[in-house]
């Protein structure tokens, strides 16, 4: 399985970070900057920055 999911170890790993983490973190700073009417370039900065974040989970506990 080593390569298919972006060179993750496993499945599990790549649903629990990616999936369950980087998911619900993304459905929140949507639904915070929809309910403060935030614009678009705020929100592209979120999502660049929760990105960042997923990644450096990825590399700093799995290594990946």
């Amino acid at each position: 399985m080593q390569g298919i999911l972006y060179e993750e170890a496993s499945i599990w790993q790549f649903l629990f970070v990616t999936c369950l983490l980087g998911g619900w973190a993304a459905w929140m700073t949507g639904k915070a900057s929809a309910q403060t009417w935030r614009s678009f370039f705020q929100l592209f900065l979120y999502m660049l920055g929760l990105g960042i974040g997923i990644r450096f989970i990825h590399h700093a506990l799995f290594d990946g």
